[in-house]
């Protein structure tokens, strides 16, 4: 009868598979957004006036807009510009770069499990993913928890545990 930490990687592994694809992720998104400004849509102003208001506050959890993006905004500080796109570059290479990893350990590190990560990085720094970083808007923090809530699947998948169960209903 074999136990469940038969099966489970070596800590190094997620990370050897884990590191490759978040630099590759930073540096592909970073070369995609480099010498663009932020591309401002009407939302994104209403984004930007509900981070305007007290972190407590009615207005900021029940308003007009989701809080996430109001409260990114209010992270960096209240200027939307080259931070907050930077930010979102940041989450979103290390949200794929975890699901890049996940499969990598979910495949048993053989070369499919490689194949599907390389693939995975690939196709999260195609233009249709990566042209929503530029933007004040909320799709990139989406594509990013899409990433999140998928690699916590697999994870929780593999071997539940609190943390991933959580990230799955939250």
């Amino acid at each position: 009868m074999t136990t469940s930490t038969e099966h489970e990687p070596a800590p190094a592994t997620r990370w050897l598979a884990f590191l490759p694809a978040a630099v590759i992720g930073l540096v592909g998104r970073w070369w995609l957004i480099a010498g663009h400004q932020p591309r401002w849509w009407r939302d994104s102003h209403d984004y930007l006036a509900v981070g305007r208001h007290r972190l407590l506050s009615s207005e900021l959890w029940l308003g007009a807009r989701p809080p996430l993006v109001p409260l990114l905004l209010a992270a960096t500080g209240g200027h939307p510009g080259h931070r907050f796109m930077v930010l979102q570059v940041v989450v979103a290479a290390l949200a794929w770069a975890w699901l890049a990893s996940e499969l990598v350990v979910r495949a048993r590190c053989t070369a499919v499990g490689c194949g599907l990560a390389v693939a995975l990085v690939g196709f999260s720094l195609a233009w249709p993913v990566t042209l929503w970083d530029r933007s004040v808007l909320t799709e990139s923090v989406r594509l990013s928890l899409l990433a999140v809530v998928t690699a916590s699947g697999l994870r929780f998948a593999d071997r539940p545990r609190r943390w991933s169960g959580a990230v799955l209903v939250c």
